[in-house]
């Protein structure tokens, strides 16, 4: 028997197990992406659902308002504007913003001007936002008034913030976007959506880690050398694997 014989089968069988250990890995890491995907998709199901809420939170006290929506994880594609601005989009917060109308009633003292045979009175209303500021002039012949209004409002205020939770038991954390704004103003979140890179959630960042290092299967033709040293062309068979990058 040719000596080489045994050491060929033996390292045909290392060879074998090799690539068997490898094929269950990929299986493996098949297996858990599905599962990583499976869970991104329910925490995004919940994100559709969800709609602008308001918080209550007592340290704030009176002078804001903070209101919330869960955020969309999915691939960011751009659109006219971001080809315009030659930029990549990382997240797109859709939102709305309105102020509460006001009515109020403000009374002031008449004075005769008789020179110009005419009354006039002056207004002051506050009513945050608003300010607003009236003069009126009332002839008495003929009988007309003039109404001379200036309104103005007050900065609006908006701080907005993305929050990231904790992981849940799946590895996925779900995002978060909060608004804090004067009581008068009603914020609402439209449409909003992100990458899921920005929370890197830990279950996608190991199922992406664990894809770029699959095992490959390789075929190709070339010098090969046997075991007594000698090379010739010939057929080779393997597995390949990333091992960095």
């Amino acid at each position: 028997m040719n000596r080489s014989t045994p050491l060929a089968v033996v390292l045909c069988l290392i060879v074998a197990l090799v690539l068997t250990v490898k094929i269950e890995e990929h299986r493996l890491n098949t297996e858990r992406s599905r599962t990583v995907v499976a869970a991104l998709a329910a925490s995004n199901a919940a994100a559709e659902r969800d709609s602008t809420r308001a918080l209550a939170l007592a340290l704030l006290g009176d002078s804001l308002e903070v209101v919330e929506r869960q955020v969309i994880q999915v691939a960011q594609r751009g659109d006219d504007l971001d080809a315009a601005l030659k930029r990549e989009r990382k997240s797109r917060y859709q939102m709305s913003l309105a102020v509460d109308s006001r009515h109020g009633t403000s009374l002031a003292a008449t004075v005769h001007d008789t020179v110009h045979d005419m009354r006039r009175a002056s207004f002051q209303l506050r009513q945050p936002p608003y300010t607003v500021a009236a003069d009126v002039e009332m002839q008495e012949h003929p009988d007309s008034a003039r109404l001379s209004l200036t309104e103005a409002l007050d900065p609006i205020h908006l701080d907005a913030r993305l929050t990231c939770a904790a992981p849940d038991e799946r590895g996925i954390r779900t995002a978060t976007v909060v608004a804090a704004a004067p009581p008068w103003a009603n914020v609402r979140f439209d449409h909003v959506e992100q990458s899921p890179d920005l929370c890197a959630s830990p279950a996608l960042m190991r199922a992406s880690h664990s894809n770029r290092h699959f095992p490959q299967l390789l075929i190709g033709v070339g010098r090969v050398m046997n075991f007594r040293g000698l090379a010739s062309w010939g057929l080779f068979v393997g597995i390949g694997t990333t091992l960095w990058g």
